[in-house]
């Protein structure tokens, strides 16, 4: 009996285990499928910044291939407006260097169209505008530079490009010392500035220092990544006052190939004639006076600025050995400046004369001048005469006679003149004197 109610028991138990297996086999069955949906589901929870990424450049790369969409064609494009406008700006630096005003104006404008968030460019703009004339006048009135340069420094007083512009604006007024002390102030600021050795080349050159101008105009050259065409100009000229002719000659040609300015054609025209080559610098003169006689020419920026000139040589005492390239009267350079010239009463060197050339006439005469000259030297006096004529009908007041007596007085002293052509100077050193008595 207790037998039969036992398995009757195990029995049941059995039924009972096969409900329970019956009822969990579908639980797990339904587990194992869901469960790699959640593993994924928690990966892509943890790493959804990773799988956004991913997922929007596949977008993009589909966009790009599929359609033609270049999602980052705008930031390509403000990088490249960014680029234009700085180059603008970097070409206003450079004409800001060497002083045109114009140019620089120019550039910043360009800099500014394309970018007007460049704010160095609109810093530019308002000092390239310093020197520029008021409207309907054709130069700059110094109150009114003044005030402009003061209201600059007061708001940018270490800015090395309105020191510059100061010092600038001394050397303009030809207080030289003033010029030292705001360009020297600029340099310190800034020791990559061209224009500020250009500019101290000028102030040294214009006080007859000429081995520190040289100095000044070199460092512009090493500066100037381009070289420079104002400082080789400015060292041909340096070099010529020193009677270094074949330097003079290398420098001026330099600055022409690089900038063709009319005052370099002079220069290049004045080094061939104490080299000898007067055939060359009747050229050179040749082609600067048919620079000054092109239409509008008056308005061109190489004709448009203020020239100054030394006389030449201001030291007698040279050195032979040096001028070997080109034929020299020992006689004359060895010995001092011809008494009839005016002497420095402290050391009996020639006096130092400065003249200043502006107007399109004025530039006309000096090539006229020396044309005459030209056409001197190379036996042709009936050109000679004429071209004197001409010069002296541009400058009626006789500004340059001063200027042309010192000049003359040079060609006598260094080069050897045969009897026709020496008499023809001398005729027109004495006409030159007899009119400013």
């Amino acid at each position: 009996m207790e037998r039969d109610l036992m398995l009757d028991r195990l029995h049941q138990l059995e039924r009972e285990v096969e409900l329970l297996r019956a009822e969990i086999e579908p639980a797990s069955r339904s587990r194992k499928f869901f469960l790699p949906i959640q593993r994924l589901t928690t990966v892509v929870t943890q790493h959804w910044v990773l799988f956004s990424l991913l997922a929007a450049l596949a977008t993009a790369l589909y966009a790009k291939y599929e359609f033609d969409i270049d999602y980052t064609e705008d930031y390509r494009n403000i990088a490249i407006t960014k680029e234009i406008s700085k180059f603008y700006r970097e070409v206003g630096d450079r004409m800001m260097a060497n002083t045109e005003w114009k140019a620089a104006e120019d550039a910043y404008r360009s800099s500014l169209d394309v970018n007007p968030n460049n704010k160095e460019a609109a810093y530019g703009l308002v000092k390239a505008q310093v020197f520029q004339p008021l409207q309907g006048e054709k130069y700059f009135a110094p109150g009114v530079v003044e005030a402009k340069l003061d209201s600059l420094l007061k708001e940018f007083p270490e800015d090395y490009q309105v020191l510059f512009l100061k010092g600038t604006y001394y050397l303009n007024l030809g207080d030289y010392g003033k010029a030292r002390i705001w360009l020297e102030d600029a340099i310190c600021k800034n020791k990559d500035f061209v224009g500020s050795y250009l500019q101290m080349g000028i102030v040294e050159q214009q006080s007859a220092n000429l081995d520190k101008a040289i100095g000044y105009f070199e460092v512009a050259r090493e500066k100037d990544s381009n070289d420079d065409a104002i400082a080789n100009n400015n060292l041909g000229y340096l070099h010529l006052l020193k009677l270094d002719f074949g330097k003079s000659v290398w420098h001026l040609k330099r600055a022409y190939s690089l900038s063709r300015s009319v005052l370099t054609l002079i220069n290049l025209g004045d080094a061939y004639l104490f080299l000898g080559d007067y055939r060359t610098a009747l050229q050179m003169h040749v082609y600067a006076l048919e620079a000054l006689n092109q239409p509008g020419v008056e308005n061109e920026r190489h004709v448009a600025g203020q020239w100054y000139y030394n006389t030449m040589p201001l030291q007698w005492e040279i050195s032979l050995a040096r001028n070997d390239l080109f034929e020299v009267d020992k006689e004359y350079c060895s010995k001092p400046l011809k008494q009839e010239m005016p002497l420095n009463q402290e050391n009996e060197e020639p006096v130092q004369y400065n003249v200043s050339v502006v107007t399109l006439q004025q530039k006309q005469a000096i090539v006229h001048y020396r044309l005459s000259f030209d056409y001197a030297l190379n036996g042709d006096f009936e050109s000679a005469d004429r071209e004197f004529q001409t010069a002296q009908s541009l400058d009626l007041s006789h500004q340059y006679n001063t200027y042309f007596i010192f000049h003359i007085q040079s060609i006598i002293n260094l080069r050897k003149l045969d009897g026709d052509v020496k008499g023809w100077f001398e005729s027109q050193w004495n006409t030159l004197f007899l009119q400013l008595s």
